[in-house]
């Protein structure tokens, strides 16, 4: 029997971005998906598959030379912040293939560059992660993470310098904001 969530997983649930895809785990397979991005002047190839029981997204420059940016549930470049990422949607160290994903880009920095996105919402919609990734000195980092956890979410909108999270259940929005090279957190309910 298919996942309930099989036929959403198709739909971007972070709204606002340029472009991108949204896909399940179990949809992903070695093949992947992929989408193009051009930043400060380089164009990337953005290169999502299912390796070794994890969600795998890389960037390829266009000599052909890959950068790893996600995998096993959290960034694999360095953070512009002082991060511990939480893996939403694992068990004891594999991934849940119900796991839904979101990738794209969206001008975060308003410096008319864009920023890769890639979102994670366990299925059954109470976790979620978004994680944004900037092309900072030639180098992939990642530069906000907004974590949204044991919440019924069931959509996330980027606009402008924001994301905001908005729980279904409670119906408080959690909105983070770029500004002064960081995300600031603030809570319509003050949590």
């Amino acid at each position: 029997m298919a996942s309930p969530y099989s036929a959403s997983a198709q739909e971007l649930f972070v709204t606002g971005l340029d472009n991108g895809f949204a896909f399940s785990g179990q949809q992903c397979g070695s093949a992947g998906k992929n989408m193009s991005v051009t930043t400060f002047g380089k164009e990337f190839k953005v290169i999502t598959f299912y390796y070794n029981n994890s969600t795998v997204t890389a960037v390829e420059d266009g000599t052909g030379k890959r950068s790893l940016l996600f995998t096993n549930g959290a960034p694999a470049v360095p953070a512009t912040f002082n991060a511990n990422f939480t893996k939403i949607g694992f068990d004891s160290g594999a991934e849940l293939k119900t796991n839904e994903y979101v990738v794209g880009s969206h001008d975060f920095t308003d410096d008319t560059q864009p920023e890769l996105v890639i979102g994670v919402r366990q299925a059954g919609a109470k976790n979620m992660s978004i994680y944004v990734f900037g092309y900072i000195g030639n180098a992939w980092k990642c530069i906000g993470n907004m974590v949204l956890s044991g919440s019924n979410i069931r959509y996330c909108k980027a606009f402008r310098q924001t994301i905001t999270i908005k729980d279904a259940d409670s119906g408080a929005l959690h909105t983070w904001t770029w500004h002064d090279n960081h995300f600031d957190y603030l809570s319509s309910d003050n949590s």
